[in-house]
């Protein structure tokens, strides 16, 4: 069988987009109070990421800055933050209260990050270092046309 639809996917990824857009989020949250800044050269974050030409900040306003998640456009817009696994099941955001360090591939896009919460104080369930990786879109899409196309030859 012919698969030369995956090669033309590999090229586009529709997840770039939302993705690109957070961490341009974030960076404006943190270009916007220089209280983040020296908090990026305290002792809490690590030395080799204290110059960092990334930095953001995940400071809670994202929610209040989208449309409402009963609108088309908000649950669109959570839908796909879910799906890459930057907002989590309860609509908080994965790097709430973090700052957070990208790490950006030679084509320019976001592949992972790590968040460093900022707060002094950090409840005893929270993780204090917070680790996202960018899932593999293809593997979805291939995952997907295998079940279209069982249920179309009536193995499902």
């Amino acid at each position: 069988m012919n698969n030369h639809y995956l090669d033309l996917l590999k090229t586009v990824d529709f997840n770039d987009l939302v993705i690109k857009q957070i961490f341009d989020y974030y960076r404006q949250c943190y270009l916007s109070n220089e209280r983040y800044e020296t908090i990026v050269y305290s002792d809490r974050i690590p030395k080799k990421l204290r110059s960092h030409q990334f930095v953001g900040v995940s400071n809670r306003t994202l929610g209040l800055n989208m449309p409402e998640r009963s609108t088309f456009e908000g649950g669109q817009i959570r839908g796909a933050l879910l799906q890459v696994g930057l907002l989590k099941a309860t609509g908080h955001e994965l790097f709430r209260g973090c700052l957070v360090f990208p790490t950006i591939n030679n084509e320019g896009r976001i592949i992972s990050a790590v968040g460093y919460r900022y707060a002094r104080r950090i409840r005893h369930w929270q993780d204090s270092v917070i680790y996202w990786r960018r899932p593999d879109n293809l593997l979805y899409v291939v995952q997907a046309m295998q079940s279209i196309r069982e249920v179309l030859n009536g193995k499902a």
